[in-house]
């Protein structure tokens, strides 16, 4: 998948989600990005490690509508 080799190359080449937007059960993570995929689908992942090796934990692929409801978006 074009993405996961993307994140081989740059883990931190998806889009950092600031703090106060993430969802609470969200908050013990060090980080958190989001990378948007083809068809209005995101890829959630964070990243950990230390100096010698970076892990690219990836937790959740979702449709926008789920993605909407994971951060609380409500359609206008």
């Amino acid at each position: 998948h074009h993405a996961l080799d993307l994140l081989k190359l740059n883990p931190f080449a998806g889009d950092p989600v600031q703090h106060h937007l993430w969802p609470r059960e969200l908050n013990n993570l060090p980080n958190l990005f989001r990378m948007e995929l083809s068809h209005f689908w995101r890829l959630l992942y964070y990243v950990t490690g230390d100096v010698s090796t970076i892990i690219v934990v990836v937790f959740e692929i979702c449709d926008h509508t789920h993605y909407d409801s994971i951060f609380g978006y409500k359609k206008h």
